[in-house]
């Protein structure tokens, strides 16, 4: 890539970084917050147990210790939050795109993830090109639910995160 197509790049997205005000950064802390108090007390309850013995899952299906310590987090902070499992879902991982190290834990380690289309890894736009934002929504929960799944394929992925969004 050249140095002018760098600084066109820059000049396009650049502009879509936007200071947030004082009152949205103390509304996500204040959510941030709650949500990893949600992740302190499933963990606390968790010493001494198998999450196995914590947790319904669905007979003839395998569930790896990070998905399991997720799903006690999601339900643990929806009951805590009085949301649906659905909406904490969501809320944590928006938390977890915030916080890099903490995805990296549930995705293997690979939480390359960006909130545009020109930062997902892997993707990127031709110029002056734009991309529906639903769209890219599922596109980063299925690389988030792949990363965490090595053996589906982006299809596969894009399927399952379609049906529990449905």
């Amino acid at each position: 890539m050249t140095h002018e197509e760098i600084l066109s790049r820059l000049k396009m997205k650049l502009p879509l970084a936007e200071k947030r005000s004082p009152s949205e950064m103390a509304s996500t802390q204040k959510l941030d917050a709650a949500i990893s108090d949600a992740l302190g007390t499933w963990r606390g309850s968790t010493i001494g147990k198998d999450m196995l013995s914590l947790l319904k899952t669905p007979a003839d299906m395998v569930f790896t210790h990070g998905e399991l310590d997720l799903a006690g987090w999601v339900n643990t902070y929806a009951e805590q939050a009085n949301l649906s499992f659905k909406s904490a879902l969501e809320q944590i991982f928006e938390y977890l795109k915030r916080h890099p190290k903490a995805l990296e834990h549930y995705t293997n380690g690979d939480a390359n993830f960006a909130e545009s289309a020109d930062g997902v890894s892997g993707f990127t736009l031709p110029f002056g090109w734009n991309v529906d934002q639903q769209v890219m929504k599922t596109f980063r929960r299925a690389r988030v639910y792949q990363a965490a799944h090595p053996a589906c394929d982006l299809l596969g992925a894009v399927v399952v995160v379609g049906k529990k969004a449905g």
